[in-house]
């Protein structure tokens, strides 16, 4: 394996039923072809197509992806804590 290339664990946790519909709605918004954006993400555009499938991408796309997303101003599309979070969930209260 080559010294250049990182591993990142895939995701543990489930992501919404929804996350390839918010990558597809996300790269639309954005104005970004699918090669343009996977080139941003370090990937291939299968790899870009297998997550809108509902293949979770590993922590550091993920972070990668979020990351873009919040620099453009549209991290809003891919994560929406009204829909993603608990239900009775509050972000602000002090940890137990």
């Amino acid at each position: 394996m080559s010294t250049r290339m990182r591993m990142h664990r895939p995701l543990v946790s489930d992501l919404p039923d929804d996350f390839g519909e918010r990558i597809e709605e996300f790269r639309v918004a954005s104005g970004l072809g699918v090669r343009p954006l996977a080139r941003l993400l370090g990937v291939q555009p299968y790899r870009l197509r297998e997550w809108r499938r509902g293949v979770a991408p590993s922590s550091g796309h993920l972070h990668a992806l979020v990351t873009i997303a919040e620099a453009m101003g549209l991290k809003g599309v891919l994560v929406r804590p009204d829909q993603d979070l608990p239900t009775g969930f509050d972000v602000h209260a002090p940890p137990s």
